[in-house]
């Protein structure tokens, strides 16, 4: 990997000069991301276009934006993945991002049937996609709790994923990191709204008891790790409990490299979760340092990279 000279300079320049770089590439690819997905599909370059619009006021690409989401509805009536990466749980957060930003001028009663399907189908909820394996819906639904009052069906949508939740926790089996990390992202949400109060705090104990009984976890991403660790420093009181399983992070990260799928599952979930995690900045940086945008495998961080450095420029 060879250093980026577009960095050199002021990060805000860097930051600039990278984003037209990945607004280019993008741009010359158009056969790429022909899925509808969020992470590498039709729905994260419509983001990344909206904002990319508003960042230079050049209307083209707002117009590129809007024609991708015709296609992504035309798209949902015949879609059977549910996941955040590639599904519908993806798609619904894209869409109420693009409302919550004035992106689009619309009702958010367009989520109704895709929320319908998602909480009403028979099915786990804990989606395998190709990269993460997240509580999808939850993290759906807590992007449109932020800005919706709790109320009916939203309450039963809320018990649905707790009891979920409990039943996955139930089964004495390794998880994943990206896994953990949803289930806390949204237990920390709903604490921030002091719902379902009764069942946030157990639950999140029951994540720090697993953190510090689970030597699998070596594994796991270094993205992960860094990911859960800014999570946890959310919690908002200090426990015996919650320093045990930091020191337990820590230490697998530091005995952990980061690679290019590393740096990818950090920088979605650095925009998923911006809300709760703030920013990474060093991180972010360190990365572009080294960053060699003409490997083939550069493509699959191109989105999720230029969406984290244009949010960081606002």
């Amino acid at each position: 990997i060879t250093k980026n000279s577009d960095c050199e300079g002021s990060s805000l320049d860097c930051y600039y000069k990278t984003i037209l770089k990945i607004a280019n590439l993008i741009s010359m690819s158009p056969q790429s991301g022909k899925e509808s997905g969020l992470m590498g599909g039709k729905m994260g370059r419509t983001l990344f276009y909206y904002e990319l619009s508003r960042m230079t006021g050049i209307k083209s690409y707002n117009d590129m934006a809007d024609l991708l989401l015709e296609e992504i509805v035309c798209d949902v009536e015949r879609m059977k993945d549910t996941s955040l990466e590639s599904g519908l749980s993806g798609i619904g957060w894209g869409v109420n991002y693009a409302i919550q930003n004035s992106f689009v001028d619309a009702d958010e009663e367009v989520l109704d049937e895709l929320e319908n399907y998602l909480f009403t189908e028979d099915w786990e909820f804990i989606d395998i996609s190709s990269t993460f394996t997240f509580l999808s819906p939850a993290i759906y639904l807590l992007s449109k709790l932020e800005e919706t009052p709790v109320s009916v069906p939203y309450d039963n949508y809320l018990s649905i994923l707790i009891e979920t939740f409990k039943s996955h926790f139930s089964i004495k089996k390794s998880k994943t990191l990206d896994l953990i990390n949803s289930m806390l992202y949204f237990l920390l949400g709903l604490k921030r709204m002091n719902v379902c109060h009764q069942d946030v705090d157990p639950l999140i104990h029951e994540i720090l008891s697993y953190l510090i009984s689970h030597e699998k976890m070596k594994n796991d991403s270094r993205g992960d790790v860094s990911i859960l660790l800014s999570l946890l420093k959310q919690i908002p009181h200090s426990t015996d409990l919650k320093e045990e399983a930091v020191a337990n992070l820590k230490e697998i990260a530091n005995s952990s490299q980061w690679n290019l799928v590393a740096y990818k599952k950090f920088l979605w979930q650095q925009f998923l979760f911006a809300d709760s995690i703030g920013e990474e900045d060093s991180k972010l940086d360190e990365f572009l340092l080294h960053f060699d945008f003409e490997t083939e495998d550069a493509k699959e961080i191109l989105l999720p990279l230029g969406l984290c450095l244009i949010n960081k420029k606002k």
